[in-house]
This record gives structure tokens, sequence and C-alpha cells, in this order.
């Protein structure tokens, strides 16, 4: 429906806080950790040293860590018992680096251990990888559609490219407590 010189839709109310937090979410994670990086622990041990005794710690010699290219690209694939630390973190003695190898440590802790949560958030790992590749292509080309005149089609796509980035947002809601 037209609303002034506009096109009025109520998911943008969703859409727009939405894109407030990831952005803020994403910046306080990056900020958090590139201030971190910068302070050595004093054991000296790098995050995939602490993987390893942390693994080790508790009971788990099945799952290996290896390095992965990028930054905050860090994770438990439990697919194949793996922990991938990015270059920030598999060699780094910060205390950033080791309280992410830690953190990816307690999602290897939790598959051994059947923690439901994590179960549940495994399942919806396939439909979120789709969502969220699907949800801004989708936004983007919903608005250019509705600027062009065509609200049908246009506001098909840009409401559920909404819907999707709502289904990434829940999951991460959901997966706090993993």
């Amino acid at each position: 429906m037209g609303f002034g010189y506009g096109y009025y839709d109520w998911t943008y109310f969703l859409l727009i806080p939405a894109i407030i937090f990831t952005f803020y979410a994403q910046a306080k994670v990056k900020g958090n950790f590139r201030k971190f990086s910068n302070i050595r622990v004093s054991s000296g041990i790098s995050g995939q040293e602490a993987a390893r005794r942390v693994l080790s710690a508790n009971g788990i010699s099945h799952v290996s860590v290896m390095p992965v290219s990028g930054s905050l690209t860090d994770h438990f694939d439990p697919r194949n018992n793996s922990i991938s630390l990015s270059e920030t973190v598999y060699d780094s003695s910060s205390i950033a680096a080791v309280a992410v190898a830690c953190h990816e440590v307690g999602h290897a802790i939790q598959h051994e251990v059947g923690y439901g949560p994590l179960k549940f958030r495994d399942t919806l790992v396939p439909v979120v990888n789709l969502t969220s590749m699907a949800s801004w292509p989708m936004v983007i080309i919903g608005i250019m559609l509705l600027g062009s005149g065509n609200y049908q089609i246009g506001n098909t796509l840009f409401n559920l490219g909404v819907i999707f980035f709502a289904v990434v947002v829940l999951f991460h809601l959901v997966t706090l407590p993993v």
C-alpha cells in the first residue's frame, strides 16, 4: 500500500531493529576480540595448545584441532569431530585466542555429553545456512522491485527475505544457551 511518496510495509519495523542489533553484536564481538588480542596470557600457551589441554582434561582424545583460514571463522564440526581455529587464534597466545579456542572446545564437550540445546541447534544448521544466504539478496531484490513499481513480487520477496533473516536471528537467540 502506498504511503506518502514511498511504500509502507510493517516488516520494516522488524527488519531495521534486527539489522541494527546484528551490526551492534558483530561490532562488540570484533571490538572485544581486537582489544584482548593485544594482551598475552601469562602461561604463554597458544589457542591450539589451550584447546588440546582442555580436551585432554575432559578425557576427549578423538577430536582434532586444526587451523582454518580467516579471522573469527572458528568452529566445532560434530560431523567429523574437529575444532577449526582461525589464523588469528590457532598460534596466538593472546587472551582472545585462548578464550575463543576454549569456547569451541566447550561445544565439543557439549557434543560429547549429548547436551540437548546443542542437538537442537545442530538440526537447525542446514535451514539457517540456506536462509542466511538467501535473506539479503531477497530483501535487496524486493526493495528494487518495489522501487520499480512491481509491488506484488517485490513485496513477496522482501517479506520472505525478512522472514529468512528473522529465522537467522531466532537461531542465534535459541543457541545462546549453547
